[in-house]
């Protein structure tokens, strides 16, 4: 059933700011063909008068559709990828598994959820909770940024695009009367600083991987073990004293080529 309704947002994050999202994880990914028409499909209630008055039934098997695909996801890329890899895999794709659920909140008269839809078990359904709602926009919208950086956290451009998602969520949700210039200021030092964390993080991380294949080499008993050398090739600044590039690696196929190259066996 389509009731009519206004056309101002009824979602506590626009719509558009959802599309942003999803053409982010789109082009992270490598897939914003397909980004692109789940954009169109979840701005287009901006540009009609009308909205369908879901029932809690209608909600449920909405997200029936998302579970069954974090299920079937799951053995997909098991049986598909090495068992290290699983999870890292399907999370590129959480945006499209769990698309039914924020496409029936745009198009609901409500533009929420009922929480007694959010799981499917039935001791939960049975719960008198239908009248307690939930938005599922903002987590959504986590998912997407999740997804991308994945693939795309390793690339020039992702921090800009991150800090654009991020200034969009952060500028429809800003309070009332809050200044313009205030909210430009807290942007531009959240972004200082949040490259400054990301590149501390970074350092840490590489200390942390090389001490522990350290650790792990002197419990193994295979012959390459005693040959194994650490490296930091692939970590910005000079290696050995030179800037000349020592040893270039490329994948065969389609294969991700790694950003850092922590041990090496010659």
């Amino acid at each position: 059933m389509m009731e009519e309704i206004d056309r101002r947002a009824t979602m506590s994050l626009p719509n558009w700011v959802v599309a942003i999202g999803l053409i982010f994880w789109g082009v992270s990914v490598g897939v914003w063909p397909l980004a692109l028409l789940l954009a169109v499909v979840i701005v287009a209630p901006g540009f009609v008068r009308r909205r369908f008055a879901f029932t809690t039934a209608e909600y449920s098997r909405a997200m029936d559709v998302c579970w069954l695909l974090v299920f079937g996801g799951l053995l997909l890329t098991y049986s598909r990828e090495s068992v290290g890899s699983v999870l890292r895999t399907f999370a590129q794709w959480l945006p499209l598994v769990f698309f039914p659920g924020v496409l029936v909140q745009a198009w609901s008269e409500s533009g929420r959820i009922p929480m007694a839809a959010l799981l499917p078990l039935p001791w939960w359904r049975r719960r008198d909770h239908e009248a307690v709602v939930a938005d599922v926009a903002g987590t959504f919208l986590v998912f997407c940024v999740l997804s991308a950086s994945v693939s795309g956290g390793g690339r020039p451009w992702f921090y800009a695009g991150l800090v654009g998602v991020a200034w969009a969520a952060f500028w429809v949700s800003r309070a009332r009367g809050f200044s313009a210039w205030v909210a430009g200021t807290f942007l531009v030092l959240v972004m200082v600083g949040g490259w400054g964390v990301g590149v501390g993080l970074g350092g840490l991380q590489g200390w942390f991987e090389n001490r522990f294949l350290t650790w792990v080499t002197q419990w193994r008993r295979d012959e390459g073990a005693f040959r194994a050398s650490r490296t930091s090739i692939g970590t910005t600044g000079r290696v050995g004293g030179t800037g000349r590039v020592v040893l270039t690696v490329r994948s065969e196929g389609n294969g991700r080529v790694p950003l850092r190259l922590r041990a090496a066996v010659f």
